[in-house]
C-alpha cells in the first residue's frame, strides 16, 4: 500500500478526496494533522482561559439527568464537529471540580501540574 490516498486518507482536511472510502466505518480524515492541530489548538486555548481564570469558584450542582440529557443532545445534534467539540470542552470544563481555582480545598486530591498533562498527552498519542 504505497499511497495513504487509496485508503481515503486526506492530508489537508479542506480537500475532498475523490476516492475517499471508509475503513470499517471510519473516516480516516480522523488522522489529519491539520485537523488535528485545529482542534487541538481550540482545546488549548479553552483550557489556557480556563487555567487564567483566577476567580473563586465552585463545583456547580447540577442535576444529574440534566447533565445526562445535554450531553446527549450535543452528541446527537447537527452542529459541525469542531463547534460540538467546543462545546463538550465547555460542558466539561464547567461542570467538572474546579481544581485549579483559588477556592477549592484540596482535601482528597490537587489538580495536574499543565506540563504534565501535556506529557502524558503527548505519551498517550505516540504509543498507540
Amino acid at each position: 500500500m504505497d499511497n495513504p490516498g487509496d485508503l481515503g486518507v486526506c492530508w489537508d482536511s479542506f480537500e475532498e478526496e475523490p476516492n475517499s472510502k471508509k475503513r470499517r466505518g471510519l473516516k480516516l480524515d480522523v488522522f489529519d494533522p491539520q485537523l488535528f492541530r485545529k482542534n487541538g489548538e481550540m482545546v488549548i486555548a479553552k483550557l489556557e482561559n480556563y487555567l487564567g481564570d483566577f476567580s473563586i469558584r465552585g463545583l456547580a450542582l447540577t442535576d444529574p439527568s440534566v447533565l445526562l440529557q445535554t450531553a446527549k443532545d450535543l452528541m446527537t445534534s447537527e452542529i459541525e464537529d469542531e463547534e460540538k467539540l467546543g462545546a463538550i470542552i465547555d460542558l466539561y470544563i464547567r461542570t467538572g471540580i474546579q481544581v485549579h481555582s483559588p477556592g477549592y480545598m484540596g482535601r482528597q486530591f490537587s489538580g495536574v501540574i499543565p506540563l504534565a498533562s501535556i506529557i502524558d498527552f503527548m505519551i498517550v498519542l505516540s504509543m498507540s
